[in-house]
């Protein structure tokens, strides 16, 4: 995992019962662990990249002051310093100005109630020589990756799959085959804490656990969303969006706290536009990057250039060329650092952007991830659960108006946009998945004999279908945790650390909160954000209603790739796909359903690269 951190390396190993540990710096040279010459039953190993306190003092694992506790932490505390001063005020001696050692030292103080302390994001593994065991943790919305698996009497846990394969090898695992459907038919992955391989899971997100010395454990939350929204009347409009706007600036503040250089990446949109306002009326200095499209309806920097130029004092504006990555230069490389198949390959175009903010001297990045999910940006996804909402209400006003005013523009009562509307609404399907956007799932059907899939399993359970239950499976176990685990693995194989104001769990807790007639209102998406933001954004991004993204020409793309894709996975044997189907239909699925096929692709890339351990040719 040295791609993740190429500032610092250390392995500690650790004998319980004796009580004994040895501390090894090799950065870089292989090391034969037993050759060490002590018995051991815990290792923690740690690759460093340097954000806070760039010195030799943050190095990983970490031994407290005492001595009583080894922590292997990924990760920031935001809130590090507002937990140092409570901590020294208290008698905590400090030796550095890290992060780390304040997370350790907070556990010696509060015990397992430091994580409810902690502003931040995190994937903790810290031994305590008192208990003789080690407590893992994960962040509450699951930011830090941390996967676990058990293999050989042995319990394994890292911040890459590829760090576990690496040890036990890539036939220790069997692989999900339900995935593999989900993904390629409806496009659904990383599902309930789920990973590709059987016996490989995402350790939950806001929850710890102790691991015994057999290596077995029960992980426990510590965290949940809130259990009731508020009524109208337990809360003003106007209330909430002054708490709005405190806790997105407080959330900004502290992201803002980095020894390395930090930029915004600024796409014109509303969630990366408050996020800009909202550090430069703190009175932050700040270097805002943006991606121009000229000559496509995708083009958003007109938008960026708007809120860059409302704050010339604060904002530097940077535009950059659009990235052209070949995809197929670089698959064997990526896919490998995938570990698992991904939904587009223009998710490269990302990491293209962090490549070309890295190569300026950026070392953390703050986007506007999470903004949709916790306060319903999306249409596919939440009209039709708010529509049924006010019919259950009795808002039957409201659910007219909001029927007329969703799109670029009003419609009549009786429009057909409005009638269709309304019927996709109520006639949505009660099957899995009804009413979650899936691109590129089934659209069309396809001819006997020319769908390549040879799986052929029933689907998986879905989302929920109400508002507020579709909201919580999309912030957690049904989208928000492949996001992340996408991102994750494409700026940290650059490196660059990617911070997401939207993500504090104070906000997402707001957000939880409220009712969602404060969400979606008067056909209006994210309705409180754009109400309390607009006396900071110019009213052409406050109140833009047509969200773009980055342009991707997936039919075109896919055509092209046919003989390169064929040359890279050669005759691959994948028990998932046959491969005499894939080139005989490739050229109608590249042009009726390219993300269908893509989905195809990348199991089979996958295959080859991941699963078999063969170079991509």
């Amino acid at each position: 995992m040295r791609h993740r951190g190429p500032d610092d390396e250390g392995l500690t190993l650790i004998d319980s019962a004796g009580e004994r540990y040895l501390d090894l710096s090799t950065m870089d040279e292989p090391v034969a662990v037993e050759s060490a010459g002590m018995a051991h039953d815990v290792a923690l190993g740690h690759r460093r990249f340097s954000i806070v306190d760039l010195s030799p003092g943050g190095h990983q694992p970490f031994w407290s002051g005492d001595g009583s506790c080894c922590l292997a932490f990924n990760g920031e505390i935001y809130n590090h310093i507002e937990l140092r001063q409570e901590l020294a005020a208290v008698g905590v001696p400090f030796r550095t100005h890290c992060d780390t050692e304040v997370l350790v030292e907070a556990y010696r103080r509060w015990g397992e109630d430091c994580f409810r302390r902690f502003v931040g994001f995190w994937a903790v593994a810290l031994y305590d020589k008192r208990r003789r065991q080690v407590l893992l943790s994960r962040d509450r919305l699951g930011k830090a990756p941390l996967y676990i698996a058990r293999h050989g009497g042995t319990l394994y846990w890292a911040s890459e799959i590829g760090a576990i394969l690496a040890e036990t090898g890539r036939g220790a695992f069997a692989v999900r085959e339900q995935l593999v459907a989900d993904f390629i038919a409806h496009s659904w992955r990383d599902v309930y804490d789920s990973t590709f391989y059987e016996g490989i899971t995402s350790f939950p997100a806001a929850s710890m656990a102790w691991v015994a010395a057999a290596g077995t454990f029960e992980a426990r939350r510590y965290w949940q969303l809130p259990a009731r929204r508020m009524t109208e009347r337990e809360i003003s409009a106007t209330e909430a969006a002054d708490q709005f706007r405190k806790t997105l600036d407080d959330a900004v503040r502290v992201r803002m706290r980095a020894d390395v250089p930090v930029g915004f990446e600024l796409s014109g949109g509303v969630d990366s536009s408050c996020l800009v306002a909202s550090a430069a009326s703190q009175g932050f200095r700040l270097h805002a990057y943006t991606v121009s499209f000229p000559g496509t309806s995708s083009d958003e920097e007109p938008y960026a250039r708007a809120v860059a130029e409302r704050y010339p004092r604060q904002v530097e504006y940077t535009v950059l060329e659009p990235p052209r990555e070949d995809f197929w230069e670089q698959a064997d490389e990526y896919v490998g650092h995938m570990a698992e198949p991904f939904h587009a390959p223009n998710v490269l175009t990302n990491r293209g952007v962090w490549q070309r903010m890295a190569a300026r001297g950026i070392k953390v990045s703050i986007n506007g991830a999470a903004g949709d999910e916790s306060w319903a940006g999306y249409f596919n996804d939440y009209f039709g659960p708010f529509m049924r909402h006010l019919a259950r209400e009795g808002e039957i006003g409201a659910l007219i108006r909001n029927a007329r005013l969703f799109g670029d523009e009003a419609h009549g009562l009786f429009s057909e946009t409005v009638i269709r509307r309304l019927r996709e609404a109520f006639m949505e399907s009660r099957g899995a998945g009804a009413g979650v956007s899936s691109p590129g799932s089934r659209m069309y059907e396809l001819p006997a004999g020319s769908d390549p899939m040879c799986l052929r399993l029933a689907p998986g359970r879905g989302p929920a279908r109400d508002l507020d239950g579709r909201m919580r499976d999309l912030i957690g176990p049904w989208r928000m945790n492949y996001w992340l685990r996408v991102a994750n693995q494409s700026y940290m194989s650059v490196p660059t650390e990617v911070r997401c104001p939207f993500l504090d769990h104070r906000l997402v807790e707001l957000a939880f909160g409220l009712p969602v007639t404060y969400l979606i209102r008067d056909g209006w998406l994210k309705w409180l954000v754009r109400t309390s933001m607009s006396d900071r954004l110019p009213a052409e991004v406050a109140w833009r209603k047509r969200k773009m993204g980055f342009p991707f020409p997936y039919e075109q793309w896919a055509a092209a790739s046919r003989e390169r894709f064929f040359g890279a996975i050669g005759n691959v044997d994948c028990p998932y796909v046959d491969l005499a189907i894939l080139k005989r239909s490739y050229g109608e699925l590249a042009k009726r359903n390219p993300l269908y096929l893509w989905r195809v692709m990348s199991v089979c890339l996958w295959w080859k690269k991941c699963v078999l351990g063969e170079r991509l040719g």
